[in-house]
């Protein structure tokens, strides 16, 4: 159970205490994208002295600021290299998000940042950091991406990687590739359709 919640007020960070757990998430759109990673952008710590019920009051840049029940308000401070990574993102500036991530060295901004370069449809980006956190398998599906013949159906195959069978299917057979759509049905053993 999630006691208090709280989005950063720039970023797209999430915060919240649930249990005897204090939580933040890196980049939670990484549900949508690649639940696999999920678990790795996350920043995790005991929540045990924040005391009982617990409220957040804010989450500016990279400090929360939390409200015990006594009324006594406490500052946790968390890195700030997530704030800089989403920046990077939003503004597109891939090659300084591998540089940010590779000068940090840790693998929940690498996981972060694969999430969101996927989300972004930025291959090559996804790539280098799928490698960077020991994903072979994501990175032999990116790279047999990269072989495909026509731009459809690389694009088909990116919404297949982020999990989205029923448009990358769609987008398929919209654009006359019917036996590649009927191909990735048998992949997925998806035999009634």
């Amino acid at each position: 159970m999630v006691q208090t919640l709280a989005w950063n007020d720039t970023s797209n960070l999430l915060c919240g205490i649930q249990d005897t757990r204090f939580t933040v998430w890196y980049y939670p759109n990484t549900v949508y994208v690649d639940k696999d990673l999920l678990t790795r952008t996350l920043y995790e710590k005991d929540a045990s002295d924040f005391s009982k019920n617990p409220q957040i009051v804010h989450f500016v840049g990279n400090q929360i600021t939390i409200r015990r029940a006594d009324g006594s308000l406490i500052h946790v401070n968390i890195s700030p290299y997530p704030v800089i990574l989403h920046e990077y993102v939003s503004s597109s500036k891939w090659e300084d998000a591998v540089r940010l991530c590779r000068f940090v060295k840790d693998q929940t901004m690498w996981a972060c940042l694969a999430a969101m370069a996927v989300a972004n449809k930025d291959m090559a980006t996804a790539e280098i950091a799928y490698a960077s956190i020991g994903e072979i398998d994501k990175v032999q599906y990116i790279n047999s991406i990269k072989d495909l013949p026509s731009k459809e159906s690389r694009m088909a195959h990116m919404l297949l990687f982020s999990g989205n069978m029923q448009e990358a299917e769609t987008l398929l057979l919209q654009t006359g590739l019917i036996y590649q759509a009927i191909q990735v049905n048998i992949n997925l053993y998806n035999w009634d359709r």
